[in-house]
């Protein structure tokens, strides 16, 4: 019973803190929110994301895919993502492209699930390019390989569309700078109440004193004073009601 008394005023006044505080946890939240944005909206640039697919097919001179060729068209496929961001490739695709820069940062080649399929991904600040770049990239790899290891077992699945955009995500950035303010601002209510420790009632005294409270004084107004308001008031009605009379 003790306990419950004793977590019932513990949340009593941490509710009491946040509400005497509660403008700093909102001023805090604002800023962090308007601020982050901001920052998402109209500073941060943004950077597109583009895809485009390329088969690896098993080698099979009779058109009968055995499973030995999937293996091992499937073991070479590590060998097929270093050739494409090789500068071989890339630089191939630059010029064609007419860029002046390295797209080795650009460009990420995975497999998707363990298969044979290979995905080329771009990233750019322009959508457009960053298509232009995928399908390129494809392209030249699909070309330049017959030369590079004398095979011709590459086909294009699908290619690049517009880039969409994958970063700054300002929605989930702003979400996350609420939440993130919200907290900071409550953290500083509850530490500007650690900081203070000046006494306020009576329970401070016997928090920080630590005696116990034999009695308190009550500000209260004087009957004297209270005649005085009382006669102030009734003077004004008379002097109103005789202009009122003359």
């Amino acid at each position: 019973m003790k306990e419950a008394i004793e977590e019932e005023i513990s949340l009593r006044e941490l509710l009491q803190i946040i509400k005497k505080r509660i403008w700093i946890i909102i001023i805090t939240t604002f800023i962090a929110t308007i601020t982050c944005g901001i920052i998402s909206y109209f500073v941060l640039t943004p950077v597109y994301q583009t895809t485009t697919q390329l088969l690896v097919k098993p080698k099979s001179e009779q058109n009968v895919i055995n499973p030995n060729d999937i293996s091992m068209n499937t073991q070479i496929i590590n060998t097929y993502n270093e050739i494409i961001k090789s500068p071989v490739i890339l630089e191939e695709v630059a010029n064609e492209l007419g860029l002046d820069r390295d797209l080795t940062e650009q460009i990420t080649v995975t497999t998707k699930n363990e298969s044979q399929i290979l995905l080329v991904t771009v990233n750019d600040t322009d959508p457009a390019l960053a298509r232009d770049i995928a399908n390129t990239v494809a392209s030249v790899f699909q070309r330049e390989l017959v030369t590079i290891m004398n095979v011709d077992n590459v086909n294009i699945l699908s290619k690049a569309e517009l880039g969409i955009q994958v970063k700054p995500n300002p929605a989930l950035n702003t979400a996350i700078a609420f939440v993130v303010g919200l907290m900071a601002g409550t953290g500083i209510a509850f530490l500007l109440n650690a900081l203070d420790n000046t006494v306020k009632n009576e329970q401070d005294v016997e928090k920080y004193l630590d005696s116990p409270v034999l009695g308190s004084i009550i500000l209260i107004k004087s009957e004297e004073e209270n005649g005085k308001a009382s006669s102030s008031k009734m003077v004004k009605q008379r002097v109103g009601g005789e202009s009122h009379g003359a």
